[in-house]
């Protein structure tokens, strides 16, 4: 069996030791006593014998001499030092101090102060253990969800999961056509323009349709929404599954196709028209044409031919002579001259046309034309029977001859002999008499006078311009003249005329082709080919040229003014004009002065006229009058100009604009009277006053419609709103998260934690618990509930829930203020802990962490584990203190090295103090480093068992009795419990 080598001290070195201690933030201090030893120096003396010479006898004797020595000793001295530990609230985790929150921070939330959780998106609450509610997402709840349509927000980073249906950042768009399910990922299957419903992708089937995807077409005569209708067609009509409308078999019409087409129809729904003719029977389904008889072709349109008759064409014909077949019967129609059952016999004698019906009706001898009664006449006639002579110039046989016969003669028409009319002769009458010659065939002789000629046909005489006669032996005469002086002279004024052209002698003063004009002024005589010598306008006698004074003037030739106020003919007239007008002297006008009108300048002119005849036209405005002489304007109050076109300047008044006005705030002033119009918004007689409260506008009669203390413009009347209010009549209060003047200004609360925003000013006011100028921080520590007034009634400043007030209980706490202690058997957050089964006998656990109320040197929840390195004690609460070497976790005793490769232990064991006369073997240099064991000890060393009996430590070298080295002790020093 091996021992370890056992050393037992009396006391302990307390060495500098440097502990674990935490650092960074959350640490706080204090001052910790030491005690430090330390090894000094200084000078011993001693006396050592020796032996010599002496003058004694013996003559050896001994002496003793003194030598100094360094001597070195251990000394201790009381220390301070300061400590770091962690403060209140925080636990030491290796070389740092963690927060300690109530409970803990649940869903990875972190403990970042104690009991204040910082929750990771999606979390909030105390202990991070509450989900964002509905809404609510991100870093404290502190964002709003967008989620639109039943979507489910994302409580960490607000993302919208889609119910089916919808899609979009938001979920705020259906899912496109042809798409459905979550995320609009599925394609829709449904056909035939089904309605795919987004959700579940089912199909909602157009009418006529059925199926998962509407590919069936209804059947078994079911039509509709679902195939739910029954149909109702008839007669193998087919029934369309969209709408039940019927679609009739070919000659079948109505709603179910129960009646035939009409006659004259036929095919789908009766829709074409029959073609066939002549009485054919058509056929409802295909429009086929049963013909009667006589008739064939598609549509019977076609008699039957090549000599064939009765039902489809099938009989022969025997007709003869172009007689024509009567197709349904085979009769025999004969052409006109024929007759006969075949139409194989002449027309009988005087007979023609159809069946030899007719009455010849020929005259003079005509052939009649069996056929078509025509008659074939002799040379000379003509017309339909023959009745009628050639005519039109022609003769001879069907008077194909033309005649040759001129001038009206009379052509025979057996023979084309010309008998002329009387004044021609020649083989075609071309020919005129002879001059002196006349009649038929120009046998008579001519008796005309005065180179008149004889009409050739009557004899009667031609005569010439201005003669008349049955011989023209008479001159016209009686105002007559031309062809038998037929003409009536037209000359006026006792004027002749020539009887062989009618021209117009003209009698003296007068001219023209009828003489109907007078001379020309100035002119006179026959023809007027005499020039007055009259003056100033007087005409003369256009007869005699004796001149004819115009009014105004006299003399022989008019050559003198009227004087003496006289006018008129021959100046015989008195003038009575006024106001110095002129008088004229052709007329006894007055010229009125300027100013002047009237018949006799009477007058002065009116109103709006002036000057010359007062035919000038004022050009005054705004009622000015002018002068009646020269049009020079008189304005009228409150107008100025040349014309008066001009209102008074801004701030004048009155006639002409001399007087000034005294109007304010922009009142406009009356040009005429002065009185003041005021700008809307002002009143008083100067507009010196703003409209009383409550009115506004132009003479403030506009009534303020204003609420809510608005302030109203007195001169548009607008409402300006007070902070908080909008609205044309400020009636509105500001919409929710705006405030301030005009309601522009965003309201910059915290939503979740602000139950209001002054709409006036914005102020925030914040639910208990909460502080700051937008509610968004936290009552101070120690603070809690509305305005964050109340102070927590927590047990020695244990800080409380800044909203309720409940005291955030340190671990280990319970109670309304955390002074009272778990009860035994728990421990933590709230006393929620169950101490575990811990291994001393009716021991419990620390009522703060759990862990179990180990004996010294131990450690760990279960007391599982020594104490740390460097930590000795209950609850290793105490630092070592050896400096380089460990201790003992129950007791402090430091821990040495024997060299490099054993651990030599110290523990308790009994010692008492070596006198040094005991030590022989040991130097008196080591006096004060010796001690002796009371009871042996043994030791092993190098694999042999050793019995002790004593030992001592001198300087750093544990030795034997036998001055073996046992152990070199590399400690500075050591410091001896006594036990």
């Amino acid at each position: 069996m091996h021992w370890s080598f056992i050393l037992v001290f009396a006391t302990l070195f307390l060495a500098e030791v440097s502990s674990l201690e935490p650092s960074g933030s959350n640490t706080c201090t204090k001052i910790v006593s030491y005690t430090k030893t330390q090894t000094v120096t200084y000078i011993a003396s001693a006396s050592k014998p020796y032996t010599t010479w002496c003058p004694s006898l013996p003559p050896r004797c001994t002496k003793y001499r003194t030598y100094y020595y360094t001597k070195s000793r251990i000394e201790s001295k009381p220390k301070q030092k300061i400590v770091r530990y962690c403060c209140s609230g925080y636990l030491q985790e290796d070389d740092h101090c963690a927060p300690i929150c109530t409970g803990s921070c649940n869903n990875q939330g972190t403990c970042v102060s104690p009991n204040v959780c910082d929750c990771n998106a999606g979390w909030m609450g105390s202990t991070c253990s509450t989900e964002c509610p509905k809404g609510r997402y991100g870093k404290e709840c502190s964002n709003k969800c967008v989620c639109k349509n039943g979507a489910t927000c994302n409580k960490v980073d607000g993302s919208c999961l889609c119910t089916s249906g919808w899609q979009g950042p938001n979920c705020g768009s259906k899912c496109d056509e042809g798409r459905f399910g979550q995320n609009c990922s599925q394609s829709c299957q449904c056909k035939n323009g089904a309605q795919c419903n987004a959700v579940d992708g089912s199909c909602d089937c157009p009418p006529g349709y059925k199926g998962m995807t509407c590919v069936e077409i209804c059947g078994n005569g079911r039509w509709g929404k679902y195939c739910s209708q029954n149909c109702t067609c008839m007669n193998g009509a087919e029934c369309m599954s969209t709408t039940g409308q019927c679609i009739c078999t070919p000659g079948w019409q109505g709603s179910n196709c129960g009646s035939k087409c009409d006659e004259g129809r036929f095919g789908q729904n009766c829709s074409q028209s029959c073609q066939c003719k002549n009485g054919a029977q058509c056929n409802a389904v295909d429009g086929s044409c049963d013909c009667p008889p006589g008739y064939k072709g598609k549509t019977c349109e076609e008699l039957c031919g090549n000599g064939t008759w009765g039902k489809y064409c099938s009989q022969k014909c025997s007709c003869m002579n172009g007689a024509k077949c009567l197709s349904a019967t085979g009769q025999c129609l004969c052409t006109p001259g024929w007759q006969g059952s075949n139409c194989g016999s002449k027309c009988d004698e005087g007979r023609f046309g159809q069946n030899c019906s007719q009455s010849c009706q020929c005259k003079n001898g005509a052939q009649c034309n069996a056929v078509d009664g025509s008659c074939d006449c002799p040379p000379g006639y003509e017309g339909m029977t023959c009745q009628e002579l050639c005519g039109n110039g022609t003769w001879g046989k069907s008077c194909s001859q033309n005649c040759s016969c001129m001038n009206g003669a009379k052509c025979l028409s057996a023979s084309g002999q010309c008998i002329c009319t009387p004044g021609f002769i020649g083989q075609s009458c071309e020919s005129p008499c002879p001059v002196g010659k006349y009649g038929q065939d120009c046998q008579e002789d001519c008796d005309c006078r005065n180179l008149a000629e004889c009409n050739a046909v009557t004899g009667a005489c031609n005569c010439t311009l201005g003669f008349k006669g049955k011989k023209c032996d008479e001159i016209c005469d009686g105002g007559t003249w031309g062809h038998y002086c037929s003409m009536k002279c037209a000359c006026v004024n006792g004027a002749n005329c020539l009887p062989s052209t009618g021209e117009c002698i003209c009698a003296a003063g007068w001219k023209g082709e009828i003489c109907d004009e007078h001379c020309d002024l100035y002119t006179f005589g026959r023809n007027c080919e005499e020039k007055c010598g009259c003056r100033n306008g007087a005409s003369c006698s256009p007869v005699n040229g004796i001149c004819d004074c115009t009014p105004g003037f006299k003399g022989d030739n008019c050559e003198q003014e009227c004087e003496n106020e006289s006018w008129g003919y021959y100046c015989s007239e008195k003038c009575s004009c006024q106001n110095n007008a002129t008088c004229l002297p052709q007329t006894g006008e007055c010229l009125c002065a300027d100013g002047y009108q009237g018949l006799l300048c009477e007058n002065m002119c009116t109103v709006g006229s002036y000057g010359k005849d007062c035919k000038k036209k004022c050009d005054c405005n705004n009622g000015a009058d002018c002068s009646p002489l020269d049009g020079f304007c008189n304005c009228t109050t409150g107008f100025q100009g040349e014309k008066c076109e001009e209102s008074c300047e801004e701030g004048f008044w009155g006639h002409y604009c001399t007087d000034k006005c005294f109007c304010q705030n922009g009142g406009r002033c009356n040009s005429t009277t002065g009185e003041c119009s005021c700008s809307p918004g002002f009143t008083g007689e100067k507009c010196e006053a703003q409209c009383p409260v409550g009115t506004f506008g132009l003479l403030c009669h506009g009534q303020c419609q204003c609420q809510n203390d608005g302030q109203c413009d007195s001169v548009t009347g607008k409402c300006s709103c007070p902070p908080g209010y909008e609205g044309l009549h400020c009636e509105k209060k500001c919409q929710e998260g705006f405030y301030g003047l005009n309601c522009e200004m965003e309201c910059l609360c915290n939503s979740t934690t602000t139950y209001d925003c002054d709409f006036a000013t914005g102020f925030c006011s914040c639910l208990a618990g909460w502080k700051g100028n937008f509610c968004d921080e936290p009552c101070d520590n120690y603070k809690w509930g509305a305005f964050c007034n109340n102070t927590c009634p927590c047990y020695e400043g244990i800080s409380c829930h800044h909203i309720t007030g409940e005291c955030f209980c340190e671990p280990g706490y319970q109670g309304y203020n955390c002074s009272e202690k778990c009860p035994s058997g728990t421990f933590g957050v709230g006393c929620e802990g169950a101490c575990p089964p811990c291994p001393i006998k009716d021991s419990t656990c620390d009522h703060v962490t759990g862990w179990c109320d180990c004996p010294p040197g131990q450690t760990g929840r279960l007391c599982r584990k020594t104490c740390p390195k460097g930590m000795w004690g209950k609850g290793c609460s105490e630092v070592c203190q050896c400096k380089f070497g460990e201790c003992n976790p129950v007791n402090g005793v430091a821990f040495v090295h024997q060299g490099e490769q054993e651990r030599i232990a110290l523990l308790n064991v009994p010692m008492e103090r070596l006198d040094l006369t005991a030590c022989s073997n040991v130097s008196a240099t080591m006096v004060g480093n010796a001690y002796r064991i009371v009871r042996s000890a043994s030791v092993s060393q190098d694999g042999q068992d050793r019995s002790v009996q004593k030992f001592v430590l001198l300087g750093f070298t544990v030795i034997d009795a036998q001055n073996s080295v046992l152990a070199k002790i590399d400690l500075f020093a050591i410091h001896i419990l006594a036990v």
